[in-house]
């Protein structure tokens, strides 16, 4: 069964319950299904729950269903979307493995320690669960400031990020974490997150 750490006061701030103990926090979390499992050295309780609720991967999922619980928000908030400045292109080199791509440019969200710790622990969590070790499927967070996109065309507005496969011992990257450039298969092997 998965289990999140998630850090009393940041539920308090995103609940605007500031004034729960955290035995009540934990009566109201057993409530949801999530069993206490222990707090870890920094504090934060380790939560487990279900594998049917991925949306409680994140302090962010298990503050919207106290939230729920509670009668203060009923329902989920869809963000405003606009038309694609960035479009995925995806090359017939792909493997069969991996067919697919998706993504999303998300802007005025302003990420502080916790926020992107969190964001952090969400993106580890759906590898390790929905990704199957990253084997079905994997995350990337990345600045759109360092990304160069192609131009779509001289018709169409926009830049495109090219989706393609390459070879295990082919081109070389700075991976995250990291200050020297690896193939592929030097990250999988050296790198503490492969």
């Amino acid at each position: 069964m998965p289990v999140v750490d998630v850090q009393p006061d940041e539920l308090r701030r995103l609940t605007g319950h500031e004034d729960k103990s955290d035995e009540e926090f934990k009566d109201d979390l057993f409530a949801l299904g999530l069993e206490f499992e222990g707090v870890t050295d920094d504090g934060a309780f380790q939560l487990e729950f279900g594998p049917d609720r991925l949306d409680r991967l994140s302090v962010e999922g298990v503050a919207r269903s106290l939230r729920y619980q509670y009668g203060d928000a009923r329902g989920v908030s869809v963000p405003n979307t606009n038309d694609p400045d960035w479009t995925f292109v995806v090359d017939d080199d792909v493997p069969d493995e991996r067919p697919y791509v998706t993504g999303a440019v998300v802007r005025g969200v302003d990420l502080d320690d916790a926020a992107l710790d969190s964001l952090i622990q969400l993106q580890e969590k759906l590898h390790a669960t929905m990704g199957r070790k990253r084997a079905k499927g994997a995350i990337g967070i990345h600045d759109l400031t360092m990304l160069k996109g192609d131009v779509l065309s001289e018709n169409a507005s926009g830049n495109s990020i090219t989706y393609t496969g390459i070879e295990p011992d082919g081109d070389t990257f700075v991976a995250l974490d990291s200050n020297d450039e690896l193939t592929p298969a030097e990250v999988l092997e050296q790198h503490a997150t492969g």
